[in-house]
Protein backbone atom coordinates (compact mmCIF):
# COMPACT_ATOMS: atom_id res chain seq x y z
CA UNK A 1 0.00 0.00 0.00
CA UNK A 2 2.77 2.23 0.56
CA UNK A 3 4.43 1.41 -2.49
CA UNK A 4 1.64 2.18 -4.49
CA UNK A 5 1.62 5.94 -2.47
CA UNK A 6 5.22 6.57 -3.19
CA UNK A 7 4.65 5.53 -7.26
CA UNK A 8 1.72 8.24 -6.94
CA UNK A 9 3.48 10.87 -5.86
CA UNK A 10 6.38 9.99 -8.24
CA UNK A 11 4.15 9.95 -11.44
CA UNK A 12 2.89 13.29 -10.53
CA UNK A 13 5.71 14.55 -10.10
CA UNK A 14 7.32 13.20 -13.53
CA UNK A 15 4.02 14.84 -15.13
CA UNK A 16 4.93 18.40 -13.68
CA UNK A 17 8.42 18.29 -14.78
CA UNK A 18 7.24 17.48 -18.17
CA UNK A 19 4.75 20.03 -18.37
CA UNK A 20 7.22 22.53 -17.21
CA UNK A 21 9.51 21.32 -20.11
CA UNK A 22 6.63 21.56 -22.49
CA UNK A 23 5.55 25.19 -21.46
CA UNK A 24 9.26 26.40 -21.51
CA UNK A 25 9.60 24.48 -25.18
CA UNK A 26 6.77 26.63 -26.32
CA UNK A 27 7.76 30.20 -24.90
CA UNK A 28 11.18 29.53 -26.80
CA UNK A 29 9.17 28.64 -29.75
CA UNK A 30 6.62 31.72 -29.72
CA UNK A 31 10.20 33.64 -28.72
CA UNK A 32 12.09 32.78 -31.85
CA UNK A 33 8.93 32.86 -33.78
CA UNK A 34 8.84 37.01 -32.90
CA UNK A 35 12.57 37.39 -33.26
CA UNK A 36 12.31 35.64 -37.24
CA UNK A 37 9.35 38.24 -37.48
CA UNK A 38 11.36 40.73 -36.59
CA UNK A 39 14.41 40.16 -38.68
CA UNK A 40 12.33 40.07 -41.53
CA UNK A 41 10.25 43.24 -40.90
CA UNK A 42 14.00 44.78 -40.36
CA UNK A 43 15.14 43.05 -43.90
CA UNK A 44 12.09 44.32 -46.19
CA UNK A 45 12.42 47.48 -44.64
CA UNK A 46 15.72 47.72 -45.34
CA UNK A 47 15.20 46.37 -48.70
CA UNK A 48 12.70 49.29 -49.16
CA UNK A 49 15.27 51.80 -48.15
CA UNK A 50 17.79 50.85 -50.42
CA UNK A 51 15.08 50.88 -53.64
CA UNK A 52 14.23 54.13 -52.41
CA UNK A 53 18.36 55.30 -52.22
CA UNK A 54 18.83 53.89 -55.40
CA UNK A 55 15.70 56.10 -57.05
CA UNK A 56 16.86 58.73 -55.44
CA UNK A 57 20.27 58.32 -56.86
CA UNK A 58 18.74 57.84 -60.71
CA UNK A 59 16.91 60.90 -59.98
CA UNK A 60 20.31 62.70 -58.59
CA UNK A 61 22.06 61.65 -61.49
CA UNK A 62 19.15 62.01 -63.97
CA UNK A 63 19.37 65.71 -62.65
CA UNK A 64 22.67 65.98 -63.30
CA UNK A 65 22.14 65.27 -66.76
CA UNK A 66 19.60 67.50 -67.17
CA UNK A 67 21.53 70.23 -65.56
CA UNK A 68 24.82 69.32 -67.65
CA UNK A 69 22.35 69.61 -70.63
CA UNK A 70 20.81 72.67 -69.52
CA UNK A 71 24.41 74.58 -69.10
CA UNK A 72 26.38 73.31 -71.84
CA UNK A 73 23.75 72.95 -74.66
CA UNK A 74 22.07 76.57 -73.52
CA UNK A 75 21.85 79.12 -76.27
CA UNK A 76 23.53 81.83 -74.16
CA UNK A 77 26.85 81.84 -72.57
CA UNK A 78 27.13 80.96 -69.02
CA UNK A 79 30.85 81.84 -67.03
CA UNK A 80 32.04 81.21 -63.29
CA UNK A 81 34.26 83.46 -62.59
CA UNK A 82 36.08 84.18 -58.60
CA UNK A 83 36.68 87.99 -56.99
CA UNK A 84 39.94 88.35 -59.07
CA UNK A 85 37.90 88.21 -62.81
CA UNK A 86 39.38 84.62 -63.30
CA UNK A 87 37.44 82.34 -66.06
CA UNK A 88 36.85 78.78 -63.45
CA UNK A 89 33.95 77.37 -65.80
CA UNK A 90 32.45 78.33 -69.15
CA UNK A 91 29.60 76.45 -71.28
CA UNK A 92 30.28 75.39 -74.95
CA UNK A 93 28.07 78.33 -75.90
CA UNK A 94 30.18 80.78 -73.95
CA UNK A 95 33.15 78.90 -75.38
CA UNK A 96 31.97 79.52 -78.91
CA UNK A 97 30.52 83.33 -78.34
CA UNK A 98 34.06 83.74 -78.02
CA UNK A 99 35.42 81.84 -80.49
CA UNK A 100 37.82 79.66 -77.40
CA UNK A 101 37.84 76.40 -76.65
CA UNK A 102 36.58 75.90 -73.22
CA UNK A 103 40.07 74.59 -72.05
CA UNK A 104 42.06 77.40 -73.49
CA UNK A 105 39.48 80.06 -71.47
CA UNK A 106 39.37 78.38 -68.25
CA UNK A 107 42.11 80.01 -65.41
CA UNK A 108 42.28 82.92 -67.67
CA UNK A 109 40.99 86.76 -67.30
CA UNK A 110 37.14 87.54 -68.05
CA UNK A 111 38.56 91.28 -69.10
CA UNK A 112 40.55 90.19 -71.50
CA UNK A 113 38.57 89.17 -74.00
CA UNK A 114 36.25 92.92 -73.55
CA UNK A 115 37.09 95.83 -76.14
CA UNK A 116 39.43 98.22 -74.53
CA UNK A 117 36.90 101.40 -74.82
CA UNK A 118 34.40 99.20 -72.88
CA UNK A 119 36.91 97.89 -69.98
CA UNK A 120 36.20 101.51 -67.90
CA UNK A 121 32.40 100.43 -68.04
CA UNK A 122 33.17 97.23 -66.73
CA UNK A 123 35.50 97.96 -63.83
CA UNK A 124 33.07 98.94 -61.45
CA UNK A 125 30.82 95.78 -62.88
CA UNK A 126 32.19 93.39 -60.32
CA UNK A 127 31.42 95.37 -57.90
CA UNK A 128 28.07 96.18 -58.03
CA UNK A 129 27.22 92.66 -58.17
CA UNK A 130 28.90 91.59 -55.56
CA UNK A 131 27.61 94.39 -52.86
CA UNK A 132 23.74 93.75 -54.74
CA UNK A 133 24.16 90.08 -53.22
CA UNK A 134 21.41 87.83 -55.23
CA UNK A 135 20.41 90.66 -57.34
CA UNK A 136 20.94 90.77 -60.88
CA UNK A 137 22.92 93.61 -62.35
CA UNK A 138 22.91 94.08 -66.04
CA UNK A 139 25.30 95.64 -68.31
CA UNK A 140 25.81 95.99 -72.36
CA UNK A 141 29.46 96.02 -73.54
CA UNK A 142 30.99 94.64 -76.51
CA UNK A 143 33.73 91.66 -76.71
CA UNK A 144 36.12 90.55 -78.95
CA UNK A 145 36.82 87.13 -80.37
CA UNK A 146 40.04 85.46 -80.63
CA UNK A 147 39.66 86.42 -84.85
CA UNK A 148 39.59 89.54 -84.09
CA UNK A 149 36.16 90.23 -84.78
CA UNK A 150 33.49 91.91 -82.01
CA UNK A 151 29.97 91.56 -81.27
CA UNK A 152 27.83 93.51 -78.30
CA UNK A 153 26.66 91.28 -75.63
CA UNK A 154 23.93 91.59 -72.85
CA UNK A 155 25.48 90.34 -69.17
CA UNK A 156 23.84 89.35 -66.28
CA UNK A 157 25.78 88.52 -62.76
CA UNK A 158 24.80 87.66 -59.75
CA UNK A 159 27.31 87.09 -56.82
CA UNK A 160 27.61 83.53 -55.18
CA UNK A 161 27.89 83.11 -51.56
CA UNK A 162 29.13 80.79 -49.09
CA UNK A 163 28.54 80.68 -45.33
CA UNK A 164 27.92 84.88 -45.29
CA UNK A 165 31.62 84.76 -47.62
CA UNK A 166 32.05 85.59 -51.09
CA UNK A 167 32.69 82.70 -53.71
CA UNK A 168 32.30 83.54 -56.84
CA UNK A 169 30.40 85.17 -59.47
CA UNK A 170 27.74 83.61 -62.31
CA UNK A 171 27.40 85.53 -65.49
CA UNK A 172 24.76 84.71 -68.29
CA UNK A 173 25.99 86.68 -71.66
CA UNK A 174 23.82 87.43 -74.55
CA UNK A 175 24.80 88.03 -78.17
CA UNK A 176 22.81 91.20 -78.90
CA UNK A 177 24.66 92.25 -82.03
CA UNK A 178 21.89 92.34 -84.29
CA UNK A 179 19.49 94.06 -81.63
CA UNK A 180 21.85 96.43 -81.44
CA UNK A 181 22.13 96.74 -85.57
CA UNK A 182 18.29 97.11 -85.56
CA UNK A 183 18.81 100.30 -83.19
CA UNK A 184 21.22 101.69 -85.06
CA UNK A 185 19.17 101.61 -88.23
CA UNK A 186 16.32 102.59 -86.47
CA UNK A 187 18.50 105.68 -85.42
CA UNK A 188 19.46 106.41 -88.50
CA UNK A 189 16.03 106.00 -89.75
CA UNK A 190 15.07 108.47 -86.84
CA UNK A 191 17.38 110.96 -88.02
CA UNK A 192 16.41 110.70 -91.57
CA UNK A 193 13.07 111.32 -90.71
CA UNK A 194 13.75 114.67 -88.69
CA UNK A 195 15.77 115.40 -91.89
CA UNK A 196 13.22 114.79 -93.95
CA UNK A 197 10.34 115.76 -92.31
CA UNK A 198 10.98 117.93 -89.16
CA UNK A 199 13.87 119.97 -90.70
CA UNK A 200 12.10 120.73 -93.71
CA UNK A 201 10.91 123.80 -95.15
CA UNK A 202 8.46 122.01 -97.09
CA UNK A 203 4.64 121.90 -95.51
CA UNK A 204 3.98 118.31 -94.64
CA UNK A 205 1.45 116.10 -93.26
CA UNK A 206 0.88 112.56 -92.60
CA UNK A 207 -2.72 111.91 -92.72
CA UNK A 208 -4.74 108.25 -92.14
CA UNK A 209 -6.46 107.91 -94.97
CA UNK A 210 -8.91 105.26 -93.69
CA UNK A 211 -10.83 108.19 -91.69
CA UNK A 212 -9.04 111.59 -92.62
CA UNK A 213 -7.28 111.78 -89.26
CA UNK A 214 -3.98 114.26 -89.37
CA UNK A 215 -1.97 112.08 -87.55
CA UNK A 216 1.47 114.49 -88.18
CA UNK A 217 2.53 117.76 -89.17
CA UNK A 218 5.96 119.29 -89.55
CA UNK A 219 7.06 122.40 -88.21
CA UNK A 220 6.39 123.71 -91.52
CA UNK A 221 2.71 122.97 -91.45
CA UNK A 222 2.13 124.40 -88.40
CA UNK A 223 3.23 127.99 -89.20
CA UNK A 224 1.92 127.50 -92.44
CA UNK A 225 -1.83 126.45 -91.22
CA UNK A 226 -1.57 128.99 -88.06
CA UNK A 227 -2.47 125.87 -85.91
CA UNK A 228 -0.86 124.03 -82.43
CA UNK A 229 0.41 121.01 -83.46
CA UNK A 230 -2.11 119.88 -80.46
CA UNK A 231 -4.47 121.11 -82.38
CA UNK A 232 -3.83 119.99 -86.13
CA UNK A 233 -3.76 116.67 -84.68
CA UNK A 234 -7.61 116.69 -83.31
CA UNK A 235 -8.52 117.59 -87.28
CA UNK A 236 -9.30 115.73 -90.56
CA UNK A 237 -7.78 116.46 -93.49
CA UNK A 238 -11.39 117.65 -94.01
CA UNK A 239 -11.23 120.61 -91.61
CA UNK A 240 -8.46 121.89 -93.80
CA UNK A 241 -9.95 121.11 -97.52
CA UNK A 242 -12.45 123.36 -98.01
CA UNK A 243 -14.64 121.50 -101.14
CA UNK A 244 -16.75 118.27 -101.85
CA UNK A 245 -14.53 118.28 -105.17
CA UNK A 246 -11.08 118.27 -103.04
CA UNK A 247 -12.98 115.37 -100.99
CA UNK A 248 -13.29 113.41 -104.39
CA UNK A 249 -9.89 114.58 -105.54
CA UNK A 250 -8.56 112.97 -101.63
CA UNK A 251 -10.74 109.38 -102.59
CA UNK A 252 -8.92 109.40 -106.13
CA UNK A 253 -5.30 109.47 -104.00
CA UNK A 254 -6.91 107.08 -101.93
CA UNK A 255 -7.54 104.70 -104.72
CA UNK A 256 -4.05 105.56 -106.31
CA UNK A 257 -5.70 107.23 -109.34
CA UNK A 258 -3.97 110.14 -108.48
CA UNK A 259 -0.87 111.25 -106.66
CA UNK A 260 -0.95 115.29 -107.40
CA UNK A 261 -3.88 117.34 -106.92
CA UNK A 262 -4.06 121.31 -106.73
CA UNK A 263 -6.49 121.94 -104.17
CA UNK A 264 -8.13 125.00 -101.57
CA UNK A 265 -7.14 125.07 -98.00
CA UNK A 266 -8.10 126.91 -95.40
CA UNK A 267 -5.85 128.09 -92.78
CA UNK A 268 -6.57 129.18 -89.11
CA UNK A 269 -7.76 132.75 -90.25
CA UNK A 270 -9.91 132.01 -92.29
CA UNK A 271 -7.94 132.73 -95.74
CA UNK A 272 -8.24 130.25 -98.76
CA UNK A 273 -4.69 129.08 -100.16
CA UNK A 274 -4.75 127.33 -103.74
CA UNK A 275 -1.88 124.50 -103.00
CA UNK A 276 -0.46 121.87 -104.64
CA UNK A 277 -0.38 118.68 -102.77
CA UNK A 278 2.00 115.57 -104.06
CA UNK A 279 1.04 112.54 -102.08
CA UNK A 280 2.21 108.88 -101.69
CA UNK A 281 1.49 105.93 -98.96
CA UNK A 282 4.57 105.44 -96.68
CA UNK A 283 5.59 102.15 -96.04
CA UNK A 284 3.09 100.79 -93.29
CA UNK A 285 1.67 97.21 -92.77
CA UNK A 286 -1.89 98.88 -93.06
CA UNK A 287 -1.34 101.25 -95.98
CA UNK A 288 -3.29 103.52 -95.00
CA UNK A 289 -1.23 106.49 -93.89
CA UNK A 290 -0.73 109.40 -96.68
CA UNK A 291 2.50 111.19 -97.25
CA UNK A 292 1.62 114.46 -98.48
CA UNK A 293 3.60 117.53 -99.23
CA UNK A 294 2.07 120.56 -99.89
CA UNK A 295 3.03 123.92 -102.09
CA UNK A 296 1.36 126.86 -101.85
CA UNK A 297 0.78 127.83 -105.39
CA UNK A 298 -1.59 131.32 -104.39
CA UNK A 299 0.21 133.90 -106.26
CA UNK A 300 1.02 131.30 -108.69
CA UNK A 301 -2.43 130.71 -109.50
CA UNK A 302 -3.42 134.33 -109.09
CA UNK A 303 -0.61 135.09 -111.62
CA UNK A 304 -2.12 132.45 -113.76
CA UNK A 305 -5.58 133.24 -113.61
CA UNK A 306 -4.71 136.88 -114.20
CA UNK A 307 -2.69 135.90 -117.49
CA UNK A 308 -6.13 134.01 -118.52
CA UNK A 309 -8.12 137.03 -118.25
CA UNK A 310 -5.65 139.08 -119.94
CA UNK A 311 -5.04 136.84 -123.10
CA UNK A 312 -9.17 136.88 -123.15
CA UNK A 313 -9.46 140.23 -123.23
CA UNK A 314 -6.65 140.45 -125.88
CA UNK A 315 -8.33 137.70 -127.84
CA UNK A 316 -11.36 139.74 -127.44
CA UNK A 317 -9.71 143.00 -128.20
CA UNK A 318 -8.21 141.23 -131.46
CA UNK A 319 -11.87 139.89 -132.73
CA UNK A 320 -13.33 142.96 -132.19
CA UNK A 321 -10.59 144.60 -134.61
CA UNK A 322 -11.20 141.78 -136.87
CA UNK A 323 -14.75 142.41 -137.21
CA UNK A 324 -14.02 146.25 -137.69
CA UNK A 325 -11.58 145.37 -140.38
CA UNK A 326 -14.23 142.82 -142.00
CA UNK A 327 -17.01 145.20 -141.68
CA UNK A 328 -14.77 148.16 -143.29
CA UNK A 329 -13.93 146.27 -146.16
CA UNK A 330 -16.91 145.00 -146.67
CA UNK A 331 -18.66 149.02 -147.04
CA UNK A 332 -15.69 149.74 -149.18
CA UNK A 333 -16.79 146.82 -151.32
Amino acid sequence: MASENNNDKLQEKAEKILDNQITHTKEQSIDNNELIHDLRVHQIELEIQNEELRESQLKLEDSKRKYFDLYNFAPDGYFTIDKGGIILEVNLAGASLLGVGRRDLCKTAFIRYIVREYLNQFHQYPLKVEESANNKQTLEIKFLRQDKSSFYAHLEAISIHNNGSFKEFRIALTDITELKNTEKALEYSEERYRDIFINNPAVMLLVDISNGNIIDANPAAIKFYGYSLDEILRMKIGDINVSDDDLNEMRMVSSRQKNRLILKHRLSNGKIRNVDVQSGFIGQEDENVLFSIIHDITFQKKAEDALIDRNAQISEMLDIERHDHESTETLLE
